[in-house]
């Protein structure tokens, strides 16, 4: 199995390619980890595998993984919560688990992506836990969150978890680098810096300068709030009520 352009979690990737190749990869995957550490990706590249038939999995050149990468695949489904607690609705879960007894329109098998899978209610969870109780053969959940210690144990003990980290620095430098080849390297390893070697952190703050901007002042509004005076702390937090 293939990992192209992703960086980092060497482990994580070792263990998903042997369990690919040899044929036990688990029918349901919760990855969890920090925001911008991969997981979407990570479970897009797993989709695209699923789907290939091609050789070398992802092969990236076959009509499986051409649709996965546009998101036309129909045999790929997408569900995503918000921000809020409790914003991935129950119904969401009950169509995927009625539709992963369908048999695929044309992959060997049907991938659901859930993410931000955190944010199911309880309802939700539960609804899942009937279909990953009994899955239907040649069927891929794949679940991420930032902690799988906040789904249900019933769901976590039903799936196989992956834990992600930010990659190493230098990892994280050369994969932005390619991403982002007009920005001065000294620009990305500052961000690598900041960031831990977060490849989504280090995208935005160099592609947004609000986020950069956010990083110079967090240490200015510490330090005015120990400061004797109030009118530091004033000055520099005053602007953020339009923010």
């Amino acid at each position: 199995m293939q990992f192209t352009d992703f960086a980092g979690n060497g482990e994580v990737k070792k263990q998903l390619s042997l369990a690919f190749d040899e044929g036990r990869l688990p029918h349901a995957i919760i990855l969890e980890g920090p925001a911008g550490c991969g997981k979407r990706t990570l479970a897009a590249i797993l989709a695209a595998a699923a789907v290939c038939t091609g050789e070398d999995k992802p092969c990236g050149k076959c009509p499986g993984c051409v649709k996965a990468k546009a998101n036309s695949h129909p045999d790929i489904y997408l569900a995503s919560g918000g921000t809020a607690a409790r914003s991935f609705h129950v119904e969401t879960i009950r169509f995927l688990r009625s539709d992963a007894y369908i048999k695929p329109n044309e992959a060997p098998c049907k991938v659901y992506l859930l993410f931000q899978a955190d944010t199911m209610s309880e309802q939700a969870q539960n609804a899942l836990l009937k279909v990953l109780e009994d899955p239907p053969a040649q069927v891929l959940f794949v679940l991420t969150c930032v902690s799988a210690a906040s789904m249900l144990s019933t769901v976590r003990s039903r799936s196989q978890v992956f834990t992600l980290e930010p990659a190493p620095k230098e990892e994280a430098v050369e994969a932005v680098s390619k991403r982002l080849p007009d920005i001065p390297l000294e620009e990305i390893r500052a961000a690598a810096e900041n960031w831990g070697g977060n490849i989504g952190r280090m995208l935005e703050s160099l592609q947004n300068g609000g986020l950069n901007a956010a990083v110079e002042l967090a240490p200015q509004i510490l330090s005015a709030m120990i400061a004797p005076e109030e009118f530091p702390l004033l000055r520099l937090t005053a602007p953020l009520i339009k923010d």
